[in-house]
C-alpha cells in the first residue's frame, strides 16, 4: 500500500541519515577531551535521533519538552514546597497532570474536580 510505501521510505531515509550520524561519531568517540564525550553522547542518542524521520507526528526537538519541564523546576523552585522526596514527587505529579491539561486543551479545574 502507498502508506507502506511512505514508511519504509522513510526508514530508508532515517537510517542514511544514521550511517552519516556513524562517520561524526568514528571522529570523535576515542577522545577522551569535550569532543570524545560529544562522540559518546552522541552514540547513545544515535538510534532515537530520526524518530521523527519515520513517525510524522513526532516533533524533531524536544523544545517543548525542555519548556514544560523548566515551568516546573521554576514552579518547585519559587514555591520551595519540594522538601522531602515526598513533597517533590506530589508537586512532580500535580504539575505533570496541569500541564498535560493545558496542552491537551482541557479544564484543569474540571479535570481536578474528578480526582478529588
Amino acid at each position: 500500500s502507498k502508506l507502506h510505501h511512505e514508511k519504509t521510505q522513510r526508514i530508508a531515509y532515517a537510517n542514511y541519515l544514521s550511517g552519516k550520524v556513524d562517520g561524526i561519531i568514528e571522529r570523535y568517540l576515542d577522545g577522551d577531551d569535550a569532543m570524545g564525550s560529544f562522540g559518546n553522547k552522541l552514540k547513545i542518542a544515535q538510534n532515537s535521533l530520526f524518530t521523527f524521520v519515520i513517525y510524522p507526528g513526532v516533533p524533531s526537538t524536544n523544545n517543548n519538552t525542555e519548556c514544560s519541564i523548566r515551568k516546573c523546576v521554576m514552579q518547585r523552585n519559587v514555591r520551595g514546597q519540594a522538601k522531602s522526596n515526598a513533597g517533590m514527587r506530589m508537586l512532580s505529579v500535580f504539575l505533570t497532570c496541569f500541564e498535560t491539561w493545558r496542552i491537551r486543551g482541557q479544564n484543569i479545574l474540571s479535570e481536578m474536580a474528578k480526582y478529588i
